[in-house]
């Protein structure tokens, strides 16, 4: 397995976790704060999908099912976003952990997969 095409992941995973520790008080308030819940779909579609390039990017040898694909993707991005939520609230100074925010990440994650493979369909069947 190349660890190559993850690295979007990976580096969009550091980019959430520092954000996600940074301590609350010393957030400004974003103009967003009332789609809170959008941003973090979003954020962890965007993680999923990373995610499921990177295996898209295998070689064949290595290639796992799409189903195989879909379910890693899925189920890493949801496990980053619980253990966020789970530092959020014991470990990250002025953070908390919201059980609305891991639905959200989780409905992203979920998301971002169908997103991936709905646009693969979509361009190969235009090139075809």
């Amino acid at each position: 397995m190349k660890l190559k095409p993850f690295i979007p992941a990976l580096v969009w995973l550091i980019i959430i976790v520092v954000l996600s520790g940074y301590p609350g008080k010393n957030l400004p308030k974003a103009p967003f704060d009332e789609f809170d819940k959008l941003v973090h779909l979003a954020i962890y579609a965007l993680l999923s999908f990373l995610s499921v390039l990177g295996f898209s990017k295998q070689p064949n040898s290595f290639l796992l099912s799409n189903k195989l694909q879909f379910f890693f993707s899925i189920s890493f991005s949801i496990i980053m976003g619980g253990l966020i939520e789970v530092l959020q609230e014991y470990v990250f100074i002025n953070r908390y952990g919201d059980w609305y925010d891991f639905i959200a990440n989780s409905l992203g994650a979920i998301i971002g997969v169908i997103g991936f493979y709905s646009m693969r369909k979509f361009f190969v069947n235009r090139l075809q």
